[in-house]
């Protein structure tokens, strides 16, 4: 069956909108967000932190608090306060301690997105992953680096909200491929 974007789908099942979330490696992502915004689409927009490189800022009952990816304690803490299930709290925290320097606060960021959907909210149904790229990660000028199969694996972590991702784009050179593409497929 075929429904509208947000259209009534069966209890249980995602619902899709129009959101649009951009994980952007380079300073040009902000000028994609504002240009998607401007064509009336809800845009959050993932950059590197504010807080600094690898510090990531609390949220809900942990705001005020900022979390250091860059220590295994600070992803342990920073995972856990996303409110997930243990088992689903390790599985996260063990593919933010993969995630190089300077991209753990990036990922930590969709991270914090995606609880919201494996709580039972919605998350927005289309991804950008913009950055430089060689076919298989994806960075930025002055930034981290992260791996696709690292995203695939958050993914597979929390697949309530993954299961919510209707579109994937790559806005990266080389990343186009079949092998990708059939990748993603399976994790989203």
């Amino acid at each position: 069956m075929v429904r509208a974007p947000g259209a009534g789908a069966p209890p249980g099942q995602p619902t899709f909108n129009n959101d649009v979330l951009v994980l952007g490696f380079n300073a040009g992502a902000k000028a994609e967000a504002d240009s998607l915004s401007k064509r009336g689409n809800n845009v959050t927009l993932i950059r590197d932190s504010y807080a600094g490189n690898d510090k990531i800022a609390g949220s809900g009952a942990h705001k005020g608090k900022t979390f250091d990816l860059s220590t295994d304690a600070g992803v342990d803490q920073f995972a856990f306060s996303l409110g997930l299930p243990a088992a689903q709290t390790t599985e996260v925290a063990k593919v933010l301690k993969g995630v190089g320097p300077d991209a753990r606060d990036e990922m930590g960021q969709l991270a914090r997105v995606w609880a919201g959907g494996e709580k039972g909210g919605k998350v927005p149904s289309r991804v950008v992953l913009s950055g430089h790229s060689g076919g298989s990660s994806l960075w930025g000028d002055d930034n981290g680096s992260v791996r696709y199969d690292q995203v695939r694996d958050l993914a597979k972590a929390m697949p309530k909200a993954a299961a919510q991702v209707e579109d994937l784009h790559l806005a990266a050179c080389y990343a186009g491929s079949q092998d990708n593409a059939d990748k993603f497929k399976e994790a989203f």
